[in-house]
């Protein structure tokens, strides 16, 4: 809908006005790519699955042409099928370091937040419309016009709630290590900058360990989740899907609070293996990458406070 109003409509609009104006589009920052999260694979691909690794290549040859840095436009990528590579790799609030960002003078988020200040038209999806309640990305209006109102209640909701999806946390793991098909991920990215170094290998093995129980825990929370939805709701049977809100007098949320609890012990778990390995870590050894180190350590810490934080508010 916003393609067709600002590549369709609009431009019909400045034609039919005696005057000129300055229209722009605006997305959501995930639909952005993140240049210092992307640069980290380019130079490091090892950290990715063999399939990813391929689909990247997709990303570095668009990388260089863009104006824009928005997906969409990418007609190579085919998001459906790569989206835990695209999750890696796009701009992301949790882990944007703004100024501090290497990158930060070319970044197409700030760069098309910029132009908002010259544009007398803006386009934007209900989502980013309602998560700029402040107006710290669209500044203030006089006229504000909302298309398909009628979905205006459900995105609010999307978009002022929480949100907890398996993809996400697996997603998280897997980017700090995965085990399948071949090791992969910023632990093993240490470990061979290390040349597999023997004093670090037993605080690597027990970092990524923890990171393996506490994926495999996911999994149990989640599929206990869509166990205890059928039991109550029998959604299986349902002509569309089942979906409800969380609610702590929900009995189907009340069955599955002790495992809950029992992940954010995974997780904290998880995050002091790997901040115990960080610790140790040779930074004269590791020498010119180590920069590119801390801000994968960033990152980890971006996501695991999401992680906990999500999870608390409901526990």
């Amino acid at each position: 809908m916003q393609e067709q109003l600002f590549f369709s409509d609009i431009p019909t609009l400045y034609r039919s006005l005696p005057f000129k104006f300055k229209a722009l589009l605006i997305k959501g920052k995930g639909n952005y790519i993140c240049l210092r999260r992307a640069d980290r694979f380019l130079k490091n691909p090892g950290l990715l699955s063999v399939r990813e690794r391929e689909a990247l290549l997709y990303i570095a040859v668009w990388l260089a042409k863009t104006k824009s840095g928005d997906i969409s436009e990418n007609t190579s990528f085919l998001l459906s099928q790569n989206f835990y590579l695209w999750e890696k790799i796009r701009a992301d609030g949790h882990t944007c370091i703004g100024r501090k960002c290497p990158f930060f003078g070319e970044c197409f988020v700030y760069k098309v937040r910029n132009k908002v200040k010259q544009a007398q038209i803006v386009v934007v999806n209900h989502a980013l419309l309602l998560s700029d309640l402040d107006g710290s990305i669209l500044g203030d209006y006089d006229y504000l016009i909302v298309d398909e109102a009628h979905n205006l209640e459900k995105v609010a909701a999307d978009a002022l709630g929480g949100e907890l999806t398996q993809w996400r946390f697996r997603s998280a793991f897997d980017a700090i290590f995965s085990e399948m098909p071949l090791p992969s991920g910023t632990l093993v990215f240490l470990m061979t900058a290390l040349n597999d170094d023997e004093k670090y290998k037993s605080l690597y093995q027990k970092a990524a360990q923890s990171v393996i129980a506490a994926r495999a825990f996911c999994d149990t929370f989640f599929m206990e989740l869509a166990q205890q939805l059928e039991n109550f709701y029998h959604w299986k049977e349902q002509e569309y899907s089942v979906k409800k809100r969380y609610d702590s007098t929900n009995p189907v949320f009340q069955k599955i609070e002790p495992l809950g609890l029992e992940f954010v012990k995974y997780i904290k778990h998880a995050t002091e293996e790997l901040k115990r390995f960080r610790k140790n870590l040779n930074i004269i050894r590791l020498g010119g990458i180590w920069k590119g180190i801390r801000i994968t350590d960033e990152d980890i810490g971006e996501m695991r406070k999401e992680l906990l934080t999500r999870l608390e508010e409901k526990w």
